[in-house]
């Protein structure tokens, strides 16, 4: 299981900028709440995924709702090598995506996309997978190399409900852990909703986004150790 107790390490020895070094170092998950702007999430998950002069390994795994805006979320400029370790994934499973199937979702920069339908068992195995295959292809990843992206919870959530999608959090929050990458899942509700206060625990940090009269607020709050700290955000 990939639960992370909260308060374990006192916050007094670690600032905000070297407990996210640590997490960096060590891989972590980022459970990302608020109801965002399309441009706000595939910014956030662009940015989470890196830039194309950084030599990263990333796997992109989308419902179907969303699925037009793969490509929006990499590299503007992917080398030949850059779309070799990119994987992405659209679910189409859910009830939320049935009728966005025939976006034709596509990525013209040399990345593989597949298609998995059916169960969330069938999309857990093929994120799974899809993390197995990045590791097979860096013959052994560094710390932060992998990252993963997952938009959105909320098809899973109301397709298969709360136990099956905790479930699939965890085995694949705990893959991430493993190889020492860093994951961003979105949920767009609140982040007092009952769902987040349920999966929160296996994330090192939930991000809360939300926006204001003067543009987005970004909160961290890093589980372990427990530290909060508000940012505007940056969209350019």
């Amino acid at each position: 299981m990939g639960t992370i107790v909260r308060g374990e390490l006192p916050a007094e020895e670690f600032d905000f900028d070297t407990a996210l070094h640590a997490y960096k170092t060590r891989g972590c998950n980022t459970l990302v709440v608020g109801d965002l702007h399309p441009e706000i999430r595939t910014h956030l998950c662009r940015h989470h995924l890196g830039a194309a002069d950084e030599r990263r390994y990333r796997l992109l795994a989308l419902t179907a709702d969303v699925a037009e805006s793969a490509a929006n979320r990499l590299p503007a400029r992917m080398s030949e090598a850059d779309g070799e370790r990119t994987r992405v994934l659209v679910h189409e499973g859910t009830a939320r995506s049935a009728s966005a199937r025939s976006t034709g979702a596509s990525v013209e920069d040399g990345s593989r996309i597949f298609s998995p339908d059916g169960s969330i068992l069938a999309f857990q195995r093929d994120v799974l997978a899809g993390i197995d295959s990045l590791t097979r292809s860096a013959d052994g990843l560094q710390a932060a190399e992998l990252r993963v992206c997952l938009d959105s919870l909320a098809p899973l959530l109301d397709t298969y409900g709360d136990a099956p999608t905790m479930s699939f959090v965890d085995a694949v929050t705990a893959r991430v852990r493993e190889e020492r990458g860093m994951g961003h899942v979105y949920l767009p509700l609140p982040r007092t909703h009952d769902a987040v206060r349920n999966l929160e625990s296996d994330f090192e940090i939930v991000l809360s986004v939300e926006a204001t009269d003067r543009g987005y607020t970004q909160t961290w709050d890093l589980r372990e150790p427990d530290i909060q700290k508000s940012l505007a955000l940056d969209v350019r």
